[in-house]
């Protein structure tokens, strides 16, 4: 008997076309999403995409070479079509997009002045419009891979010391939703400036950034991070005790990222 075609098939190839790093492989990813897509509203419904689908195409996006600053777009472009297409997108959708913004920086362009600034900026806000849709979406929580990848966005695009704000704002929200934990607070010491981090984490006296470790801060902060070890999750026998301690100039829950 003829084999079919189905979404599971497609999909696959796909993820081999988004794991091969050859030119064309997003071209290609893309043109057998379209097919998917066209023969699913000719009826047939074994070969419908669904989220995998979608997040594999964004995973294409993602390492795909020579999208340059047109990264963070498509891969925002494709959250959209995801959403058109009426399928809910995934914690891993959104992640996916963070780490294309996360990866839109194309170093050569640091010449272009003021655009320069300009595409930097667009980037950052493509970020903080997923992280805020996927924060704001009640079936699903950020998780361990969310705030790495935003902070990483807002080390290549911001500048930190003029755009504190916006980084403290992001600190807020990823404890907010107890997920500061050491990958975070490691990537924040390399970025941050000494200063304004001790202040904002309320770290007092003349303890080094450097040698505070994450065990520190409270609890909360890093309630919901999974332990390697055991699965458990950090803090949980006092979420209620430490749940009002929050960084220093804390805003009200549910902060939106600007």
């Amino acid at each position: 008997p003829d084999v079919k075609p189905n979404c599971i098939s497609c999909t696959s190839v796909i993820e081999a076309w988004a794991n091969s790093g050859e030119e064309g492989a997003l071209s290609s990813a893309e043109t057998i999403l379209q097919r998917m897509v066209d023969l699913s509203k000719a009826g047939d419904r074994d070969v419908r995409p669904n989220a995998v689908t979608f997040n594999t195409v964004i995973k294409a996006v993602v390492r795909c070479r020579g999208l340059g600053w047109d990264r963070a777009n498509k891969a925002r472009e494709m959250l959209k079509r995801m959403e058109d297409a009426h399928i809910r997108p995934t914690v891993i959708s959104y992640n996916s997009v963070l780490s294309a913004c996360a990866a839109t920086f194309p170093p050569n362009d640091e010449n272009s002045g003021g655009d320069f600034e300009k595409k930097k900026s667009d980037v950052y806000q493509s970020a903080s419009n997923t992280l805020n849709e996927l924060r704001s979406d009640s079936r699903i929580k950020p998780d361990a891979y969310t705030y790495p990848a935003m902070f990483k966005t807002c080390s290549n695009t911001l500048n930190v010391e003029k755009d504190w704000g916006k980084v403290s704002d992001v600190i807020d929200a990823c404890c907010d939703d107890g997920l500061f934990d050491e990958r975070v607070f490691n990537f924040l010491k390399n970025f941050a400036p000494e200063k304004e981090l001790k202040e904002k984490l309320g770290i007092k006296g003349n303890q080094k950034i450097t040698d505070v470790r994450p065990e520190q801060l409270p609890s909360a902060w890093s309630r919901n991070v999974r332990q390697r070890n055991n699965g458990k999750r950090r803090g949980d026998a006092k979420r209620q005790e430490n749940r009002q301690r929050r960084p220093q100039g804390k805003k009200a829950h549910n902060n939106t990222i600007t």
